[in-house]
């Protein structure tokens, strides 16, 4: 069993007998047990109270009583019977799986936790199966945004006893949903998803996901003064689905760079490794990564991604990591505010490949030649493939340069050609296919092409 599914899987098994709990209180009880000023272990305290029956079999059954037996000062957060009851069902386990150890030891810390270390601000605390989340919230310690501390600080001779109303869940054995709800940090997206009615799809059980996760911090940033929305609009939902992949990518499985398609279709992100860290977009960083789950991945990201109908021309291309040689033409040609205007405009975008081929001219232009080689690229209205040219036919399209390229359709395999001059300077022969068409932005619309068109007369 990989997976633990707290509602599901334990609720097939047949019940383990609590007996377990008398006979280890017999084995863990001593001639100071009934001693008022001598405190017991933390296992002996569990062991004789019947609200812990549940936690005292479990941890029996796995063999962990040398874990609430051991010094130096532990803290146990300990679930009572109604809350393991509301977490699994009627069943317990008969053995010992990996799933059921690792909820056990996380709920069990290697040094002393008192409830005054509950800060209004949300804390992170090392149990020995991850980190939970601290905080004060109003009169009541809370943990992981759920569980609540029900009576406190009961001192046992190796540490201290906290007893809480929920069973806690590491971030291996539950959903992505479940990583992002238990941390503050991710409070404005989960807020978000729910908004969108999302979790649901994304806590599915055949659903193995990635999560680029952005901060509450980068969705501030990203509202701005007019504050969260408070109805769900298409523009968010498809926010929210353009930062989640539908396969699990850890940041070991990625190479230098890659673009994988995201829930929003079509919508594809562009991810760079390097030694400086990795990036999404061009300019979205990955603070934390591999947060793992049993059916998911969560990277934390510092700004939220946009997808290309939201964002300008410029901005579908700034985040590209094959479009930078255009981007820094566009930038020295001054030509960004041009491109990041009303519009609408269609841009046939060549590719780095193409710009590096034809690297030796480049270099000579001066600015109001590169100007023009760079608006023989532009159309000055919204063409989407289907609008240019039918199978068999060609289309004559103007450029904002005034001078115009070819289009034609050629089949088996379907390809767009562009005919005209280009790097090897054979007019009308030489093409420059596009390899990629109709990357919608919200001035217009980009199609990739793999060769720079060159002017008459540059």
């Amino acid at each position: 069993m990989n997976v633990f599914d707290s509602k599901k899987v334990l609720k097939s098994l047949a019940t383990v007998t609590l007996a377990a709990s008398a006979s280890l209180v017999t084995g863990c009880g001593s001639s100071s047990s009934d001693d008022p000023v001598i405190p017991k272990d933390i296992l002996t305290i569990v062991a004789l109270d019947s609200n812990f029956s549940t936690l005292t079999a479990l941890v029996k059954l796995c063999k962990l009583e040398s874990a609430l037996t051991a010094a130096p000062k532990r803290t146990l957060f300990a679930p009572t019977n109604a809350a393991f009851k509301a977490s699994l069902g009627d069943a317990l386990p008969t053995s010992c799986a990996n799933d059921v150890a690792s909820i056990l030891k996380y709920h069990l810390v290697a040094s002393e936790v008192k409830s005054t270390a509950a800060k209004p601000a949300e804390t992170a605390v090392a149990t020995l199966g991850g980190d939970i989340f601290l905080k004060k919230s109003g009169s009541s310690v809370v943990i992981n945004n759920s569980a609540k501390v029900t009576a406190a600080d009961k001192v046992a001779s190796n540490g201290i006893i906290h007893t809480i109303d929920k069973v806690l869940i590491p971030d291996a054995a539950g959903t992505v949903v479940d990583i992002a709800a238990k941390r503050d940090t991710f409070s404005t997206l989960v807020k978000l998803v729910t908004l969108c009615d999302l979790g649901g799809a994304l806590s599915a059980q055949a659903a193995t996901l990635t999560v680029f996760a952005p901060t509450n911090d980068a969705f501030a940033a990203y509202v701005g003064a007019g504050g969260l929305p408070t109805t769900c609009p298409a523009a968010l939902k498809n926010t929210l689905l353009y930062h989640v992949l539908g396969s699990k990518v850890k940041s070991t499985d990625l190479a230098a760079t890659q673009s994988p398609a995201t829930l929003l279709v079509p919508g594809k992100i562009f991810v760079t490794k390097s030694d400086a860290g990795v990036v999404v977009n061009g300019g979205s960083k990955v603070v934390a990564a591999d947060v793992m789950s049993a059916k998911g991945v969560v990277h934390v990201i510092d700004k939220v991604l946009v997808p290309d109908e939201q964002g300008t021309i410029v901005a579908a291309l700034q985040k590209r990591f094959d479009s930078t040689s255009l981007v820094s033409s566009v930038v020295k040609a001054g030509l960004v505010e041009t491109l990041s205007g009303t519009g609408p405009f269609t841009v046939f975008a060549p590719s780095n490949a193409a710009f590096t081929a034809i690297a030796s001219t480049t270099a000579n232009l001066t600015v109001a030649q590169l100007t023009k080689v760079l608006t023989h690229h532009v159309v000055s209205s919204k063409k989407l493939a289907a609008d240019i040219v039918g199978a068999g036919a060609t289309s004559t399209l103007a450029t904002v340069e005034t001078s115009s390229i070819a289009v034609s359709l050629s089949a088996a395999p379907v390809t767009v050609i562009l005919k005209g001059s280009s790097q090897s300077a054979q007019t009308n022969e030489a093409a420059a296919k596009v390899t990629e068409t109709d990357i919608v932005a919200s001035n217009g619309v980009i199609h990739l092409v793999s060769g720079v068109l060159i002017p008459a007369g540059l």
